[in-house]
C-alpha cells in the first residue's frame, strides 16, 4: 500500500489518500480526542456523497477512510471538495509520497558504510 500525504500549502490542514489493489481510499487521520468537529465533518461528507466509510486504528492513532473508487480523475475531484468541507478551505496542495510496507532498518549499512 502506498499513501499520497496531501496538505494545503502553508497549513498543517491534511487528508491521505491510499492506493491499494487499484482502488483510492480517503483517509482522515484523528488528531485527538478534541478532533471530533473535523471527524463529524469528513462523515457527513463522505455518507453525504454514499462512499463506504469505515474507522481503523493504524497502531494507536485512528483514521477514518472513505473509499473513493478506482478512476484518478474522480477521485482528485473527491478529495479537493473533502478539503473544502472538512477544512473550510482548499487552495495548491503540498504532496508527499510515502510508501508503506517494507523499509531497511536503520541498522542497514549501505556500501559507504563498508568501505575502509
Amino acid at each position: 500500500m502506498s499513501m499520497l500525504v496531501m496538505t494545503v500549502r502553508g497549513t498543517s490542514d491534511g487528508l491521505m489518500a491510499g492506493i491499494k489493489a487499484r482502488e483510492f481510499s480517503l483517509d482522515y487521520p484523528h488528531s485527538g480526542w478534541l478532533d471530533f468537529v473535523r471527524v463529524q465533518r469528513f462523515a457527513t461528507f463522505g455518507r453525504t456523497r454514499g462512499l463506504s466509510l469505515r474507522t481503523e486504528k493504524w497502531g494507536k492513532e485512528r483514521v477514518s477512510r472513505a473509499a473513493i473508487g478506482s478512476i484518478a480523475v474522480d477521485a482528485v475531484e473527491i478529495i479537493d471538495r473533502c478539503f473544502a468541507a472538512v477544512y473550510h478551505h482548499s487552495g495548491f496542495f503540498d504532496l508527499d509520497l510515502r510508501g508503506f510496507g517494507w523499509q531497511p532498518g536503520s541498522s542497514h549499512t549501505g556500501p559507504a558504510d563498508n568501505a575502509t
